[in-house]
């Protein structure tokens, strides 16, 4: 591999974008630490904010990264939730992606025991997006040692 992100799933930048350094390049800092990766102990960071101000856009770019995307070699994950969400197509679409073309989920609980499963040794970042509700975020918390999850949301 050439240690870049083997897939993205991070929609591409508006065309007006600006970037913004002073708070991308400290999200970055904390996505990448590895003093923050103490083994068994799920990362995860949150950008949240009224409704437009950009949190979705941050977290693409920092999903375009070329820094991120060399760090998260299995993959940058994306879901956007919204309302209502269908979080057991996200799972079960992840799991796909991760090369488990066989396994059905019954339930979001399943689904999200076989993502764990396959995240347990993988690095990647899992970006959940649009998060109106904290339970919404739960069964994404699945990760292994060299995984993140960056959420947006407008709650804090």
């Amino acid at each position: 591999m050439n240690n870049q992100t083997r897939f993205n799933q991070a929609p591409p930048l508006p065309p007006y974008y600006v970037e913004r350094p002073e708070v991308s390049q400290r999200l970055k800092q904390i996505l990448l630490s590895q003093e923050t990766a103490k083994a068994g102990t799920l990362v995860v960071s949150a950008i949240y904010g009224l409704g437009g101000i950009g949190k979705s856009t941050l977290a693409a770019a920092l999903a375009h990264d070329e820094e991120v995307q060399s760090h998260f070699t299995d993959g940058i994950f994306w879901a956007t939730l919204g309302q209502p969400p269908d979080i057991l197509s996200f799972l079960s679409s992840w799991i796909q992606q991760l090369g488990d073309y066989d396994f059905k989920p019954i339930n979001i609980d399943s689904a999200s025991l076989q993502l764990r499963k396959l995240l347990s040794d993988k690095k990647a970042l899992l970006i959940v997006d649009d998060v109106w509700h904290p339970d919404h975020v739960e069964p994404f918390r699945v990760p292994g040692d060299g995984c993140r999850i960056l959420v947006t949301t407008r709650e804090a």
